[in-house]
């Protein structure tokens, strides 16, 4: 299947997941971003310590213009992070749609999507673990090779791309429960599925 702008007549919607008209859905979604963080940075924390046996684990400043200075580094990695993995769904999608994708930013989360577009299931399940898969990847084939200043900002970089991929997570699990026929539009904060009916 290709993507399609018209749905075919045969295909009906199914479902929806939107979590702009769902607070709770959002909240939860943020709170089990928390968890994970703590998660996924104690797993990528016990790999680095493995492979880099020459890191130091402490971390030691003074002053307040130093604490200033590490959380003004944290905000624009974090930041970096975020325009990084919209810019991959974004690439994704123009791949697939060979269109321009549209990006956002709401409150509580950022967001890519092709809200003029069917994508099958498969394509979107590309689409939305692909930041997740490929910074992930990327980082940790860095972090053994990586000057040792590196080591700590791209830890924090994953994990943080981690956690922040929970609705990513969240979309690609409802995704494995839809038939490959299925199709799916994708507007930013909220996607829809679409089934063959008989």
């Amino acid at each position: 299947m290709k993507p399609t702008i018209k749905l075919p007549t045969n295909y009906k919607q199914h479902g929806v997941l939107d979590i702009s008209k769902n607070r709770w859905a959002a909240i939860g979604l943020n709170v089990l971003a928390i968890f994970l963080f703590f998660i996924f940075g104690g797993l990528f924390t016990w790999f680095t310590i493995y492979i880099r046996h020459d890191i130091d684990i402490r971390f030691e400043t003074k002053g307040i213009i130093n604490w200033l200075l590490v959380f003004a580094g944290i905000f624009l990695l974090t930041t970096f992070q975020t325009v990084l993995h919209e810019l991959i769904h974004g690439f994704f999608f123009w791949l697939f749609t060979r269109t321009r994708p549209k990006f956002g930013f709401k409150l509580m989360y950022a967001y890519a999507a092709a809200p003029d577009w069917y994508l099958p299931r498969n394509q979107h399940f590309i689409v939305g673990l692909a930041p997740l898969v490929l910074i992930t990847l990327v980082g940790l084939l860095l972090l053994p090779v990586v000057p040792n200043f590196a080591v700590w900002p791209i830890v924090l970089m994953i994990t943080a791309n981690s956690a922040g991929a929970v609705g990513d997570m969240a979309m690609a699990t409802w995704l494995l429960f839809q038939p490959q026929t299925a199709l799916v539009r994708d507007v930013g904060d909220a996607i829809t599925i679409y089934r063959v009916v008989s």
